[in-house]
């Protein structure tokens, strides 16, 4: 299950961000660093107050990111959400994606 929400992850987040050579970061990530961004977008959304960021880097890759919260609000179904800036950062290059996740029944945050 945790495989599929991080592949779910990585597309929603490649339909909302775009590079100047169309190759993103977040695509290249391999499937620990991909986990590793799903773990730090969780704690951060579920445990991090708004403008306070959550920053993770591979020392052997050499791959970082970070999650910083925005706001929190409800919607009219009574989801709890929050806007994020993630940021995925590959040596000099580097992606970042302005979303909204809401979180799930199960308490999972999903980018959407």
């Amino acid at each position: 299950m945790r495989g599929v929400r991080v592949l779910l992850l990585g597309l929603l987040l490649a339909a909302c961000a775009t590079a100047p050579d169309g190759d993103l970061v977040y695509n290249r990530l391999g499937p620990d660093e991909a986990q590793r961004a799903d773990g730090v977008l969780q704690r951060a959304l579920e445990n991090y107050p708004s403008g306070r960021e959550l920053a993770w880097r591979d020392p052997t890759t050499g791959v970082a990111g970070s999650v910083v919260p925005l706001r929190s609000f409800r919607t009219r179904s009574g989801r709890i959400c929050r806007e994020f800036v993630e940021t995925v950062a590959l040596g000099s290059v580097a992606d970042r994606y302005r979303l909204t996740g809401c979180r799930d029944e199960a308490g999972i945050w999903r980018p959407r």
